[in-house]
């Protein structure tokens, strides 16, 4: 005779394997990441393979984690964690935050890729000094910080486009005189255009 508070075994074998199942769902994470096409680094729109992408999907699939990827606008890159419903966000850095007091509460994993800051120039104006600049061209968004106190002078104009493409064309084009993108991505850009490096 059973006793009344026992559970018939197959009503325990069905809750084990309910508690089994639940464990082997993957943890969901929403990632806020840059809308822009920055490649061969990073570009969330399409399914095209980056290097982001890639590692980020590795090291989801390592831990049993699914990522979705949420493109989002970089003016308001400071605001993702507040405004947004978003876990983590990437690219990010400690240098890219002006208040302190924001940095202290979140936490930055180690690099995962080094990248080289700078402007990049046409070979005919490696020479030029830094007060022979008057234009300087970024991604919206982005600030070209060695280029602060020019910028703030009027000396030097700043571009932003949302295209680096285009930011690249207008470069070799002589419409500005440096650009200030990750040499990586420039590289990129002007193998598309059939353009020596």
């Amino acid at each position: 005779m059973k006793h009344k508070n026992e559970l018939p075994q197959y009503l325990v074998i069905f809750l084990f394997t309910l508690m089994f199942l639940k464990n082997l769902q993957a943890q969901e994470f929403i990632v806020g990441v840059e809308d822009i096409a920055y490649y061969p680094l990073f570009e969330f729109k399409s399914k095209r393979d980056t290097h982001s992408r890639e590692l980020l999907n590795t090291f989801a699939a390592a831990k049993g984690y699914k990522f979705t990827y949420l493109p989002l606008p970089i003016k308001r890159f400071d605001k993702w964690l507040l405004e947004e419903k978003v876990d983590f966000k990437y690219p990010d850095n400690t240098r890219w935050y002006q208040d302190d007091s924001i940095t202290r509460n979140l936490t930055f994993s180690q690099s995962s890729i080094w990248l080289i800051a700078g402007t990049s120039v046409l070979k005919s104006s490696l020479k030029k000094n830094k007060f022979e600049f008057k234009s300087i061209g970024t991604l919206l968004g982005f600030y070209p910080t060695i280029w602060i106190d020019e910028i703030n002078s009027g000396q030097v104009k700043l571009y932003e486009d949302a295209s680096t493409s285009i930011l690249v064309q207008k470069l070799i084009s002589k419409h500005i005189d440096g650009i200030d993108i990750e040499p990586s991505v420039i590289n990129y850009y002007l193998k598309k255009l059939n353009k020596p490096i």
